[in-house]
């Protein structure tokens, strides 16, 4: 009798033993399926917060960037209504009595810092080859440009570039202190529809440039062109469009 049990008992261990490794080889194929996806989880989450930190440096970098204009009819104002759209800071430097046409981060000149920044007449003549009104309102006028350059990084104007190589108005003051500041300088010329920059004392046609510093200066003519605006919008969609 116990013989027969046996001989059963062979066949039915033999069943269990591979049941039991069929149940080993599953288990094993299925922790290594759930170790995959557990990999390919990770990885796609590594990608998503990459992509989350990647927005918010780049959202960041917006709020610490800064125009600084004057505010008034033209390309500043367009300048000011680009930075408004992209989420930047927008610093408009003028004083009392002066005619704006934009008011966001209005920063409101004294008259000391106006007048400890004023230039004299024979100066202006012998840097920019040609006289300006000698009044008591342009003299501020040409004083807040020195507020709005002088704290920028970089410079970025729309006008027209002279063949005594300064730029036409009161943007030339703007543009000639950025030269003097050693700024890196940028102009959009109207008439020749191109982009400029200055180096090693001269214009040069470059590349349309992207806005790089923290805090920058947008200044231009108040007669400005749509090609002058479309260079602007241009300016700011290559700098922080998504």
């Amino acid at each position: 009798m116990r013989k027969v049990t046996w001989i059963y008992a062979l066949p039915l261990a033999l069943l269990l033993g591979q049941v039991t490794t069929a149940g080993a080889e599953e288990a094993v194929q299925a922790d290594t399926t759930k170790a995959a996806a557990t990999k390919d989880d990770e990885e796609w989450l590594n990608t998503v917060w990459t992509q989350v930190d990647d927005m918010v440096k780049k959202e960041d970098l917006k709020l610490q960037q800064t125009v600084t204009v004057a505010g008034v009819r033209g390309a500043e104002a367009e300048f000011g209504a680009c930075a408004e759209k992209y989420g930047l800071t927008e610093k408009t430097f003028s004083f009392k009595g002066h005619e704006i046409e934009r008011k966001r981060g209005l920063v409101l000149l004294s008259d000391d810092e106006l007048t400890r920044r004023q230039v004299s007449a024979l100066y202006l003549k012998a840097h920019m080859h040609r006289e300006f009104p000698n009044t008591d309102l342009f003299r501020r006028v040409l004083a807040s440009i020195w507020h709005q350059v002088s704290s920028a990084n970089e410079v970025f104007a729309v006008g027209v570039i002279l063949d005594n190589k300064t730029v036409m108005g009161g943007t030339g003051w703007a543009v000639e202190l950025a030269k003097n500041f050693t700024l890196p300088l940028w102009v959009f010329d109207q008439e020749k529809k191109s982009w400029f920059t200055w180096k090693n004392g001269d214009w040069h046609k470059t590349a349309d440039p992207v806005i790089s510093g923290r805090r920058f200066t947008g200044s231009g003519t108040r007669l400005l062109s749509d090609d002058g605006r479309k260079a602007i919008r241009a300016l700011f969609e290559r700098s922080f469009g998504s």
